[in-house]
């Protein structure tokens, strides 16, 4: 593709470094340093309330990467070369401004046990991310180039599947917190398990890996939710028996293994389909 200059940077560019910058001080200054010790971290809370489908800690380190990717992003898209693409302007528009700022709503809330709250800023994050993706594929360039998709739309990919992990596991968070039964709750994380398979099969019918980041992060979260399970926190284990523990713990690994068997074909396919064909154009 040819970079597109433009000698100005426009509002939404300086939006969306604003708005990063915001999400990014706020994420780790009070999700993860917790203000020096005044309020309690994200990992802190998520500790303290660990559901059937909390992921293994080490899978959260998922948001350096989108916080690195996102970072490269907002440099870029304030480059000459970047700025005015139609991928930026029309496909990102406003609706990554809106992710930051439900992002840095959810951070507070969740420090501060709102969970209701929280689950909601979560959920208008998801919102906000699904049309981002929607936007930009639509405003995509014909000629897309590989490094043009990595800076521009590949970090939102691996955002809004992780987000949908996320929204998930909030929803069980908020399911624990309002005090419904147990019974209720293995029904909260059944679904919850049900409705990333969902999405993780539906991401599946993309028929370019660009659309394979989704399914991948599903794969991620499932096999983070079984390794968890493997030694359940000991809340869980007076909560719940070892026969629901283990059931749930299966299920994770086996819609790990499902998603698994279509992605890794499907990608084989499509590498070989571009690396290894030969090509024949008439004259």
């Amino acid at each position: 593709y040819v970079p597109q200059s433009s000698s100005r940077i426009g509002i939404r560019n300086l939006l969306n470094l604003a708005a990063f910058g915001a999400s990014l001080f706020i994420h780790y200054g009070i999700g993860v340093w917790g203000l020096n010790g005044i309020l309690p971290t994200i990992r802190e809370v998520t500790a303290s309330h660990r559901t059937l489908i909390t992921p293994v800690d080490w899978t959260h380190w998922i948001w350096a990467v989108i916080y690195a990717l996102e970072g490269m992003f907002v440099i870029a898209q304030l480059l000459p070369s970047h700025r005015a693409r139609p991928v930026v302007l029309q496909g990102a528009g406003y609706f990554f401004v809106y992710s930051c700022l439900a992002q840095i709503a959810w951070t507070m809330f969740y420090s501060f046990c709102m969970f209701l709250v929280a689950f909601i800023m979560m959920a208008t994050n998801l919102v906000a991310l699904c049309f981002l993706i929607i936007s930009q594929f639509v405003a995509r360039s014909r000629d897309e180039g590989r490094m043009e998709y990595l800076l521009l739309r590949f970090p939102f990919s691996l955002h809004v599947g992780w987000v949908f992990v996320e929204t998930a596991v909030n929803f069980s968070i908020l399911s624990m917190h309002s005090g419904w039964s147990d019974g209720e709750q293995l029904c909260a994380a059944i679904v919850s398990l049900g409705s990333l398979l969902l999405v993780g099969s539906l991401f599946l019918g993309a028929q370019t890996a660009k659309g394979l980041v989704v399914p991948a992060v599903m794969i991620w979260a499932f096999v983070g939710i079984g390794i968890a399970l493997k030694n359940p926190d000991d809340s869980l284990r007076n909560q719940f028996d070892d026969v629901i523990i283990v059931g749930v713990r299966r299920a994770a690994l086996s819609f790990s293994v499902m998603i698994s068997a279509v992605l890794a074909p499907r990608l084989a396919y499509i590498v070989f389909d571009k690396w290894f064909t030969i090509r024949i154009t008439e004259l």
